[in-house]
């Protein structure tokens, strides 16, 4: 009897780590899709959401994916009208923090094709990265005149006048406007945006 007893509590064991393992798979997973919706869009604390925007950190670049990369500016020379072309191509070098090159490909884009306040958001932040807010702002702004709606280019605002122009004031003036679209916005550190208007008024 204590043999099977000890049996069953070893299954019940292996099935409990089981449970456990596949609950945090999903985990990540779900977080892993959580990272790809804010991608360049968010930055908070000054840096960027998924990585360091700022180029003297010190924080290695994440792998890049050569061959896609290439065939991407393939297809760009190829055919220099092909938005989507051009806008993959910024994404891949952001997504390798190759920031200099993804202001370039997004330019192209947002030449072609001015109307995706994402586009001009990612475009603001590239442009951040290396230095230059008030670019970055002016990509915001253009986010912001496509849709007004937009609530990343709205907190990014807040968070380049805050850190980078030095102008609490301005980031606080920004992130009210988000407050009356999204009371319940919160950063992607898990601040809220009543916290950090109240950390920007101090």
């Amino acid at each position: 009897m204590k043999k099977k007893e000890t049996i069953e509590v070893k299954y019940m064991k292996l099935n409990t780590a089981l449970v456990i393992a596949f609950a945090a798979l999903v985990a990540g997973f779900l977080i892993g899709n959580i990272y790809s919706v804010y991608k360049g869009q968010s930055i908070d604390g000054g840096t960027a959401f998924k990585r360091v925007a700022n180029p003297s950190s010190g924080s290695a670049a994440p792998a890049v994916d050569t061959s896609r990369i290439q065939s991407t500016e393939k297809a760009v020379l190829d055919n220099p009208e092909n938005t989507t072309a051009w806008l993959d191509l910024g994404n891949l070098y952001f997504d390798s923090d190759q920031f200099e090159k993804a202001i370039g490909a997004y330019s192209e884009y947002v030449k072609r094709f001015p109307n995706n306040p994402n586009a001009w958001t990612d475009l603001g932040v590239m442009y951040r990265s290396i230095g230059q807010p008030v670019q970055a702002l002016e990509a915001f702004n253009k986010a912001i005149q496509v849709d007004p709606r937009h609530q990343p280019s709205r907190f990014n605002k807040g968070i380049v006048f805050l850190h980078d122009m030095k102008d609490p004031g301005a980031a606080i003036e920004a992130w009210k406007e988000l407050e009356k679209l999204n009371p319940n916005f919160t950063a992607p550190s898990g601040q809220s945006l009543k916290d950090l208007i109240q950390n920007a008024s101090k």
